[in-house]
């Protein structure tokens, strides 16, 4: 029986994701259907653990719970040991950062990279520290440089850092299922819009969408030097990105912003309900076993 009600929550899950619509623009939609996983899991390892082993579930006799134990507790352990090690990494990439030179950049103290690559990004934890490569200083004007600053500086304020950080492992523990990937990519972008939206409060959108063109346009070399810092789960914003281009999405956005309009954002409160719902779904087995 155990076995039967980790088989349902996995249709319930599958079924969830294969329903997902990639043109919704809401965020909190596209963050619900990223969760749903991990809180049904959740949900499914209290309801396994809160019921014996042994015992009757409706009058029907249930036998070999431990199966379905050992099944979570392995799923967890491994999820939980994949963290530590990405935790480690960070903290490795924490290390590297500090061995690069510090430099002034808009009355902030950032970290520049030797590469010609244009490259900027906050990179850290909770509280990140934004870095800069040399190719970003000489390529961009004076202006555009500004705008990059404010974005980064809207990343730093939005915890950004820790964002990806934790949809990252997320994606890679639920890789398995139906649009993991694009929904997190969407996530993502979605963080893009948020700190760009900030940075046009005190820059011209217009400024700043030229400086992603700049950066954007850039081919000269791949992107091994970022390894250096620890690497981003960042979008790069590539023209072939899977979204049908990141880049035109984030241009429209500050277009949008400097006419003074806006995209229409559809509701999620059905979304979070039904979110809630379906994680809470194993839990109600549980006054239904019997000892």
């Amino acid at each position: 029986m155990h076995l039967t009600l980790g088989l349902l929550t996995l249709i319930v899950i599958c079924l969830w994701r294969w329903q997902w619509q990639r043109s919704v623009s809401c965020g909190r939609y596209h963050l619900a259907q990223f969760l749903l996983p991990v809180l049904a899991f959740g949900g499914l390892a209290i309801a396994v653990f809160s019921m014996a082993t042994e015992g009757l579930m409706l009058g029907i006799a249930i036998h070999g719970g431990w199966v379905a134990r050992w099944l979570i507790g392995t799923i967890a352990a491994a999820s939980l040991i994949h963290l530590l090690y990405l935790c480690g990494c960070g903290w490795r990439a924490g290390q590297k950062l500090k061995q690069l030179e510090l430099v002034d950049f808009f009355d902030t103290k950032a970290r520049l990279l030797p590469t010609p690559l244009p490259f900027a990004a906050q990179v850290g934890f909770w509280r990140s520290q934004l870095v800069v490569s040399t190719g970003l200083l000489e390529r961009l004007s004076p202006a555009q440089l500004e705008a990059v600053f404010y974005h980064e500086q809207g990343h730093g304020l939005n915890h950004d850092c820790l964002w990806f950080f934790g949809l990252g492992w997320l994606r890679q523990i639920t890789s398995w299922l139906p649009h993991t990937l694009a929904i997190w990519q969407r996530l993502l972008l979605e963080r893009e819009l948020q700190a760009d939206r900030y940075a046009c409060q005190f820059v011209d959108p217009l400024t700043l969408a030229e400086a992603l063109l700049q950066v954007v346009s850039y081919r000269g070399e791949d992107l091994s030097p970022l390894a250096q810092v620890g690497g981003s789960d960042r979008p790069d914003d590539s023209l072939d990105d899977p979204l049908g281009s990141r880049l035109e999405i984030r241009v429209q956005q500050l277009l949008d912003l400097r006419t003074n309009s806006s995209a229409q954002r559809s509701p999620a409160s059905f979304t979070w309900l039904c979110l809630l719902l379906s994680a809470a779904l194993p839990l109600v087995w549980i006054p239904l076993h019997q000892i």
